[in-house]
């Protein structure tokens, strides 16, 4: 059950084949994953930081969205 707003009108304009929900996950993906690693290779200070802050939302998004 998506529970995200964005992803709930992705899903609400092609109900059947999932292609618009799919193609939004995975740029949204691969964006966080740029953004990582441009921080990692010019040597960001607080990389670390950032990389735990949303290791640690996607925990607990897990978690929510397993036990609520």
């Amino acid at each position: 059950m998506e529970k995200n707003p964005i992803c709930l009108a992705l899903l609400k304009m092609e109900p059947t084949f999932f292609s618009y929900f799919v193609i939004g996950k995975t740029l949204g993906t691969i964006t966080v994953l740029g953004v990582l690693v441009h921080l990692f290779r010019n040597r960001f200070h607080s990389w670390h930081c950032v990389t735990s802050g949303i290791t640690l939302f996607q925990l607990g998004l897990l978690a929510y969205l397993t036990y609520a």
